[in-house]
C-alpha cells in the first residue's frame, strides 16, 4: 500500500515546526543570535567570535555548536592553531538573508511602539506568504520554505544591576 502524501506532508511539517523551535531558541540567547549574526557577515572561528563579543571561548564554543545542532551555521574550515584545531563557520541560508541585532535601551512608551511596528510586520509577512501562494499555485512550483522571526524582548541589566545606558 502506498504512503498517504498527506502522512508524508505532516510529518514533513512536523519536521519543519521542530526545526523552527530550534531556531527560535538558539536565537533567544544574546550570544548565539550575535554569534550568528557575525557569521552572516563573514566566516570566522569560536576564538575570534569570542574575542568580539568580550566572551570566554569555552562560552562561545558552547553556543556555536547549539547553532551548528540547529543548522544555522556550517563548518567550512578547519587550521592547526599551536597544537589544536580552531574550526571556521558561516551562516548557512539564502545569499539575500537577514539578521540584525540591535540592543537598545527605552522606555514603556518606546517598547510599545516596538511592539506595536511587530506586529504591523507579522501582519505584512502574512499577506505576502498568501500573495506568494496564490502565485505559487498558479505557476506549479514548490517555493522556498521560510521562517521569519520577529522579537522584542527584555534583556538582563548590566551586572551592577544598572539597566544598560541607551545606544547611540
Amino acid at each position: 500500500m502506498a504512503p498517504d502524501p498527506k502522512d508524508k506532508r505532516a510529518a514533513s511539517e512536523s519536521s519543519r515546526e521542530i526545526a523552527d523551535r530550534q531556531l527560535m531558541k538558539a536565537l533567544t540567547h544574546p550570544i548565539r543570535a550575535r554569534a550568528l549574526a557575525i557569521l552572516n557577515e563573514r566566516t570566522a572561528s569560536p576564538n575570534e567570535i569570542a574575542k568580539e563579543l568580550g566572551q570566554g571561548v569555552g562560552h562561545v564554543s558552547y553556543h556555536i555548536n547549539v547553532l551548528k545542532k540547529c543548522e544555522c551555521i556550517e563548518l567550512v574550515n578547519t587550521e592547526p592553531r599551536r597544537g589544536a584545531v580552531e574550526h571556521y563557520y558561516r551562516a548557512t541560508s539564502h545569499d539575500d538573508r537577514h539578521l540584525a541585532w540591535t540592543p537598545m535601551t527605552v522606555d514603556e512608551r518606546g517598547w510599545a511602539d516596538i511592539n506595536e511596528e511587530l506586529a504591523r510586520l507579522l501582519q505584512r509577512v502574512v499577506e505576502i506568504e498568501a500573495e506568494s501562494g496564490e502565485r505559487l499555485a498558479a505557476a506549479g512550483e514548490p517555493g522556498v520554505h521560510v521562517s521569519v522571526a520577529s522579537m522584542a524582548y527584555e534583556t538582563p541589566t548590566e551586572e551592577s544591576g544598572q539597566p544598560k545606558p541607551p545606544q547611540g
